[in-house]
């Protein structure tokens, strides 16, 4: 995770660190403003969102449950 911080700035960095709760979630955060390109004001509309929680849930699909008596 070190090459990430020294691409951030000072204020992005304080706040990713001050804002987020998880490792994980800090380090999407870094990526996603690095890769972005996100000033602090625009990373702080992401953060205050939620991105994070709903990138996550988007990630996570839901199967239907089988129909009982179909066979495959």
């Amino acid at each position: 995770m070190t090459p990430l911080l020294t691409q951030l700035s000072w204020s992005n960095h304080l706040l990713i660190m001050s804002g987020c709760k998880s490792n994980m979630e800090r380090e999407f955060y870094m990526r996603l403003c690095i890769k972005e390109g996100y000033s602090k004001r625009e990373l702080e509309r992401q953060i205050n969102s939620g991105y994070y929680e709903r990138y996550m849930l988007s990630k996570e699909k839901l199967l239907p449950e089988p129909i009982k008596g179909l066979k495959e």
